[in-house]
């Protein structure tokens, strides 16, 4: 898409915008605006649309109206989870080597395909039934469930990009069957299809975005499209030992996730002197403190203190305007945000004015 078009696009969409915030109940409108977010490749807020104007169909009782969009929706965020198997198999399929003697695997319901930790780069294909993906965090006594894969799924794909070692455990949730590659035949494949390899790795890396995102209780509570959408726009950051990570006073201009490593905040006193306010472990997120100041009536958009690296720390780092945006389409992350904020803004400030008048 050239620069224009895209320009082109964005005016359609917030013209459109407007169009159906003044007639909320336009069908033509609503349908307009999804059409033009799928090309702008906003897949999350045009389903988002969708499912308003599927639930508008429905009122209406035209029945066969609202499951044409609920097909549209279901295609849309298929068409966003992952690389489309059928480029795969029409790669694979020049390659006769790949198809002489596919091995076809069978799993029972609850029967685990490969576990967390295992090191195997082989690649599966779901052919039939469905498998639920599993990841174990450190901060977390159970695993959370991150992904459910349909036909047609990919499997095992993250660890053949990243060093053979399994991320996730996968399961069968029904009975199913799979055919499996072997990476030395998948390695061939690719070396001879780069521009394959290239759009297959980064959906592999996206995906792996995804399920880091899942450490956090709260973006793990999130429906799995919208922490799709989040991985599609997140930056990995490291940090080296006792680099600064944010300032005092420096502009918040995204929410963080620390996914491996310590920071501590820092606060300084009116006297010069430094005090620790507290940790942040893996798992926990910070800056969402500034994404609803506008309704907690907390108005700062800077940090109240400063965050220090203790160790060498890795973070995911998702954009301020797309962290609001997914808090617009999810009333109830916005809500705990909301109830967190009330809390950390209360505590922080208690504790700021306490340290000034220690110091």
């Amino acid at each position: 898409m050239s620069s224009m078009e895209q320009t082109n696009l964005e005016q359609k969409a917030a013209s459109l915008h407007k169009l159906t915030e003044i007639n909320p109940h336009d069908e033509s409108y609503l349908r307009a605006y999804a059409e033009v977010l799928i090309q702008l490749q906003r897949e999350a807020r045009a389903d988002h649309i969708l499912d308003r104007l599927h639930k508008l169909l429905l009122k209406q009782d035209k029945t066969a109206a609202a499951e044409e969009i609920q097909a549209l929706r279901q295609t849309v965020m298929k068409a966003s989870q992952s690389i489309q198997f059928s480029t795969f198999l029409r790669q694979a399929g020049k390659k006769t080597s790949l198809f002489r003697r596919p091995k076809r695997l069978h799993l029972d319901e609850g029967e685990y395909l490969f576990h967390q930790d295992d090191e195997d780069g082989d690649v599966f294909l779901l052919c039939e039934g469905e498998l639920c993906v599993w990841k174990h965090f450190p901060n977390h006594d159970q695993p959370l469930l991150v992904d459910h894969l349909k036909d047609g799924a990919i499997a095992g794909d993250i660890a053949y990009f990243y060093d053979g070692k399994r991320c996730v455990d996968v399961m069968a949730s029904q009975p199913s069957t799979l055919l499996k590659f072997s990476s030395k035949h998948i390695s061939r494949l690719l070396l001879e299809e780069p521009d394959l390899q290239q759009a297959w790795q980064k959906d592999a890396e996206i995906r792996r975005r995804k399920f880091i995102l899942s450490m956090n209780a709260m973006l793990a509570a999130l429906p799995e499209s919208m922490r799709l959408y989040l991985a599609q726009h997140v930056e990995i950051k490291n940090q080296e030992t006792f680099s600064v990570v944010a300032r005092e006073g420096s502009p918040i201009e995204s929410v963080d996730l620390v996914v491996s490593g310590l920071l501590r905040r820092i606060v300084e006193a009116h006297t010069g002197d430094s005090h620790i306010f507290t940790s942040i472990k893996p798992g926990h997120i910070y800056g969402w403190e500034a994404s609803l100041h506008g309704h907690t009536g907390f108005s700062s958009d800077t940090n109240l203190t400063s965050l220090i690296a203790m160790e060498p720390t890795t973070l995911i780092s998702i954009p301020m305007p797309i962290f609001q945006e997914v808090l617009e389409l999810h009333p109830p992350l916005r809500a705990a945000v909301s109830r967190n904020i009330h809390q950390y803004v209360s505590e922080t400030l208690s504790t700021l004015r306490n340290i000034d008048t220690i110091g």
